[in-house]
């Protein structure tokens, strides 16, 4: 699933988003009708372009659960809750939702649809940023694994390109 947790206004269509560290957890894996799960840990750091940036580091948890499903088909769900800076520095909570399509293409090479809300939160906090997304992971090595989409804003908040890269330890 992409990290492209930025608010996009209008006023800046080619503006950039922050950086986003992250830590995941696989919890368990598939058994029978039960999903895999994992755990996943982010904090969004206050950088990227002036338009899209934070307010101090932002930290978000999400719980990931997925199916592997016949031919090479995988399907998956991600709620969590972040925490974002108003302009005064004061916290403010919100929702995270995603559901995610995926097929192996190769042995390495997977593509994914994503439906998704990064933020879920009333207009006073923010607004909802919503999405449709498509691309591919690719795996680079055992323990490594690059991501690339392509990001279709079903609002005027939400942003639209992404890239990950994500190691094993």
């Amino acid at each position: 699933m992409c990290n492209g947790n930025a608010r996009a206004p209008t006023a800046a269509p080619h503006a950039y988003a922050g950086t986003s560290l992250g830590l995941k957890w696989h919890a368990t894996d598939q058994n029978g009708t039960a999903p895999s799960l994992g755990v996943l840990l982010h904090a969004d750091l206050p950088s990227g372009s002036t338009a899209l940036r934070g307010t101090g580091v932002r930290p978000s948890l999400r719980l990931a659960a997925e199916w592997e499903l016949a031919d090479g088909l995988s399907f998956g769900v991600m709620p969590g809750v972040g925490t974002d800076n108003d302009e005064r520095g004061a916290r403010r909570g919100y929702g995270i939702l995603a559901a995610t399509l995926g097929r192996d293409l190769t042995e390495r090479l997977h593509g994914f649809v994503e439906l998704a809300a990064p933020r879920i939160a009333r207009a006073g906090r923010g607004g909802t940023e919503a999405s449709v997304d498509t691309g591919v992971t690719w795996m680079l090595a055992r323990d490594m694994q690059l991501d690339a989409a392509l990001t279709r804003g079903l609002n005027r908040r939400t942003a639209g390109i992404g890239l990950g890269l994500s190691v094993r330890r």
